[in-house]
């Protein structure tokens, strides 16, 4: 048996996760819903909705409306969104993005701090003081709960196995953490694998069971969903597809190195003679200027082939592309699809992610909350607020 429960035990336990499952996806129900839901007996789940309650994990909200047959009004129940607090931090190139959430997702407060050039120790110590003096003004029972960590790099099983553009200089990020708060949950996961957990745990309009998650920074990386579950591989890598090589001025070269964010503004700035960021180029793509135009037919014909190679390896429902460079020139979008079609028409959609970095913040944000939650093989669903 697993941790030595009995079979019984094991029963009742996997009814006390599948009855907090549909009283998080509820939002609002009642005890008798539950039990229609799960086809579970009143008695099973009036036992297992006291324990809940006496956890502080759920509240009661009121009574709902009697059924046509009359009789007692039902008492509404929802999850008990106060009762903690999760922190989520997106450690990119210049900035540190972070969102602190209530249980259910609701977000209490969220922006960036400037990190550019800061080493490991100095960005621990701007995140520890995030933290202690931003906690004290939110309202909740138990305080925090969990750190979830978006990271621009190679993950595997929480630690860092590959740092593009932080030296980390042997520093085991998630231990440091544990020693600042030893009582709390910790996840380090790939930022490309948030931004895919964010369209699995908070879209309601598009399938994303099967699904490729694109992301377009600093580098190139994919959060693959197969069968509702990131797809890591053996060694972290699966979503290094920035990593994979394409033909280019006669050599092969890596696909981020053509069509990353930094690699496509270093390159027009290289020819434009003058240093570039994201507003300049979207302004010289405005106005039709031809160092642009070309170099972005370059990306969207790149990014095109590469896609398709994903979709064709992967069998996914649909596509997801998040770059903020593609925020700005949402029309990139429509040529990237096109491409696709004109290869194969039966390439499933592409869609774009509205606010890439908040969408990254909130997909770690499901992570950390289901791992509180010890919620983590069942699907949790949020709102956005």
């Amino acid at each position: 048996m697993d941790d030595g429960l009995t079979s019984k035990q094991l029963v009742r336990q996997t009814n006390g996760k599948l009855i907090l499952q549909n009283i998080f996806n509820s939002g609002v129900t009642s005890r008798a819903q539950i039990a229609r839901d799960l086809s579970l007996n009143k008695s099973t789940v009036s036992s297992i909705y006291n324990d809940l309650m006496l956890t502080g994990l759920i509240k009661e909200v009121g009574d709902g409306e009697a059924s046509n047959n009359g009789g007692r009004k039902p008492t509404m129940v929802t999850i008990n969104a106060t009762y903690g607090v999760t922190v989520s931090l997106d450690i990119a190139y210049r900035n540190l993005h972070y969102m602190f959430n209530y249980l259910n997702g609701e977000i209490v407060k969220s922006g960036e701090i400037r990190i550019y050039q800061r080493d490991i120790h100095e960005i621990l110590d701007i995140i520890h003081d995030l933290i202690e003096s931003t906690l004290p003004k939110i309202k909740s029972e138990v305080g925090l709960m969990g750190i979830s960590i978006s990271y621009h790099g190679i993950v595997k099983d929480g630690q860092i196995l590959y740092s593009p553009f932080l030296n980390l200089g042997g520093i085991d990020l998630k231990q440091e953490l544990w020693k600042m708060y030893p009582h709390v949950k910790i996840t380090i996961d790939n930022e490309a694998n948030m931004a895919a957990l964010y369209e699995r745990d908070f879209n309601d309009e598009q399938s994303t069971e099967n699904s490729i998650t694109i992301s377009i920074h600093k580098g190139i990386g994919a959060g693959i969903i197969l069968n509702h579950t990131i797809y890591r591989g053996a060694t972290g890598e699966a979503g290094e597809v920035g990593r994979t090589l394409t033909m280019h001025n006669g050599k092969y070269q890596t696909v981020e190195s053509i069509c990353s964010e930094d690699a496509i503004i270093t390159a027009i700035s290289d020819e434009y003679g003058e240093p570039l960021f994201r507003n300049d180029v979207v302004d010289l793509y405005r106005k039709s200027n031809p160092i642009v135009i070309k170099r972005l037919d370059l990306f969207v014909e790149t990014i095109a082939f590469l896609m398709y190679n994903i979709a064709k390896t992967f069998d996914t429902h649909s596509f997801f592309i998040s770059s903020p460079l593609i925020e700005e020139m949402p029309e990139m979008l429509n040529a990237i699809d096109e491409q696709m079609r004109m290869i194969d028409s039966s390439i499933p959609n592409v869609y774009l992610i509205d606010d890439a970095d908040k969408a990254t913040l909130l997909g770690s944000c499901s992570l950390i909350t289901h791992r509180v939650l010890d919620m983590m093989n069942y699907d949790l669903h949020f709102s956005i607020n």
